[in-house]
């Protein structure tokens, strides 16, 4: 917007707009954020807005149809709500590819959230399967590394089935490359375990959907890229004795006076997943 805040207001003159531009422009460029061939490109996209000399295939917003939204139920101490938007686009396809998934109490444990965003592109076979899949083989890999989180029968059902598609050779190529560990500069791996969880997690369902599951195209079969996440909750006592006294039926510290922690980890992973 160059600056301007006039959405539903009187439109500037392109001559005030045109100064403006320069303005911003040159501020960004003393800035040293963007180099000169950026700032460049930057200039030519608003010339060509400007003018509406776009391509009719890029002129999305024209085209925006129906907006839809939906609020899942989710029971974690760290979220007030959730919701998740929409758009169809006649321009490509008069129904989106996108996909998500949210998981309460994810592995069985309370306070741990599972939440999954995958674009699809091509169709929704790709983007429908990780939808589904993913979550079930990152648990998977979670209680190989945390048996604090448990699989359910049907979860593990599902993994039992590709037994046939990770062999043995696959399992020992995947340990291999994962068993390297980087070097950090603080020399802290507090994390680095879940990272490699989400990385096999990441390089199986891309196995998966190079078997072409429930694709219907015999030229181009579809991909999706993913946005995945799981925040885990931890409320703690700020003093220990003070949650020793209560246990032993202290009155003078009722429960709900003992001062609380309530905090979290939000762990983030997102890669792009094609056959």
């Amino acid at each position: 917007m160059l600056g301007f805040q006039w959405m539903g207001q009187k439109k500037p003159k392109p001559s005030v707009v045109s100064i403006q531009r320069q303005f911003v422009i040159s501020k960004l460029l003393t800035s040293f954020m963007f180099s000169e061939k950026v700032l460049q490109s930057i200039n030519y996209a608003f010339e060509l807005l400007w003018k509406k000399q776009v391509p009719s295939y890029f002129r999305l917003c024209d085209k925006v149809g129906r907006t839809s939204a939906h609020s899942p139920n989710i029971c974690h101490l760290l979220i007030k709500g959730v919701a998740i938007c929409g758009n169809s686009n006649s321009t490509w396809k008069a129904d989106p590819n996108g996909k998500f998934t949210v998981m309460n109490d994810f592995g069985d444990k309370a306070n741990v959230c599972f939440f999954g965003l995958f674009d699809g592109h091509h169709g929704n076979a790709a983007a429908e399967l990780a939808s589904k899949e993913f979550p079930v083989l990152l648990l998977h890999q979670l209680s190989k590394q945390d048996p604090s989180y448990q699989m359910t029968a049907d979860q593990q059902q599902l993994i039992n089935s590709f037994q046939t598609v990770f062999r043995e050779e696959y399992r020992a190529a995947e340990e291999a490359f994962s068993s390297t560990y980087k070097t950090f500069r603080t020399n802290r791996r507090e994390y680095e375990e879940i990272h490699k969880v989400f990385a096999k997690a990441f390089w199986r369902m891309d196995r998966l959907l190079r078997l072409g599951r429930n694709e219907v195209s015999r030229v181009q079969w579809s991909g999706c890229s993913a946005l995945t996440c799981i925040l885990e909750g931890v409320i703690k006592n700020h003093n220990k004795d003070w949650a020793k006294l209560d246990q032993q039926g202290d009155d003078s510290f009722p429960s709900q006076k003992i001062p609380q922690i309530i905090s979290g980890v939000l762990h983030i992973a997102s890669a792009g997943v094609y056959p």
